[in-house]
């Protein structure tokens, strides 16, 4: 009796070439998150970032590549991109992105897809509602049209509903927080981009507002960043330390007679919170 494979954790790897034009770039290229989503990813994907975050943050760019997978995981790796204000992207090298990962893209403050038929929705399975309910309230909370959360209600895994380029269009290649963030801090709007590719306003208005933008990015991906591994170190230490604790406390509790309560006169004191070593308030 043939066994079915055990499914595989997403395979993380530099890409050396650009995967919407195929050029070259060397050794130093996009990082790639490509195959199933599991349990464990968004831990694997925070280490390899924190393995050299020089590297990753210089373009903070990432590619994902996946057609199905855990729902949390997928949430939670696309909490950690929009917070650090990373740039997803899906193109035809890698492959596309439906079901999970599309949860990931959706999230994304900068976002890119080339070409039609690489976006992909469907729903989890009828069967597991409170599921398919999570998909719809992460993807209403980031803004994802109305037309297109029905799309993926009426599709499965096994026949996902393609974006054509005029939907992927009105997704947009940023997310409305993000436009927010570069009106406020940086002039943009979107009559200025209109009017730069119409030819009515000079290139240079708007290679100012990305080169601002560069400058609301990087201290902002920064700090996310470091919020997260403060995060991920402090719930290990509590992992680690849980047994022991309780051990301690068992072994150290006076015998009490029957019957009697709990001893309240020395109650316990709360450990003082660790001081992170985050420079700036939690966003």
């Amino acid at each position: 009796m043939a066994v079915a494979a055990a499914p595989m954790a997403a395979e993380l790897f530099t890409l050396d070439r650009d995967p919407l034009s195929s050029t070259y770039t060397g050794p130093t290229g996009p990082l790639v998150l490509s195959g199933d989503i599991l349990a464990g990813d968004y831990d694997r994907l925070l280490t390899r970032i924190a393995e050299n975050p020089q590297q990753f943050l210089a373009t903070n760019r990432i590619i994902v590549s996946a057609d199905e997978g855990d729902v949390t995981e997928a949430i939670r790796i696309g909490e950690l991109l929009r917070a650090m204000l990373t740039q997803v992207d899906v193109g035809p090298l890698t492959g596309p992105c439906s079901g999970p990962c599309f949860l990931i893209y959706a999230a994304a403050a900068r976002r890119g897809a080339d070409g039609a038929g690489l976006l992909g929705l469907y729903a989890p399975p009828a069967a597991e509602p409170e599921e398919r309910q999570r998909v719809i309230d992460f993807l209403t909370a980031n803004q994802v049209p109305s037309d297109l959360l029905e799309r993926l209600l009426e599709h499965t895994r096994k026949d996902p509903y393609w974006l054509s380029e005029p939907e992927e269009q009105v997704l947009g290649p940023r997310s409305a927080a993000f436009e927010q963030k570069l009106r406020e801090g940086c002039g943009w709007t979107a009559d200025l981009e209109r009017s730069v590719f119409a030819g009515d306003r000079p290139m240079q208005d708007l290679r100012n507002v990305w080169t601002c933008a560069e400058a609301l990015v990087r201290p902002a991906a920064r700090q996310a960043l470091c919020w997260a591994l403060a995060e991920r170190d402090e719930a290990k230490k509590k992992a680690a330390s849980a047994p022991a604790d309780q051990a301690v406390s068992a072994a150290d509790a006076p015998p009490r007679r029957r019957g009697a309560a709990p001893d309240s006169t020395h109650p316990k004191q709360p450990k003082a919170a660790k001081k992170s070593t985050c420079n700036d308030p939690r966003p």
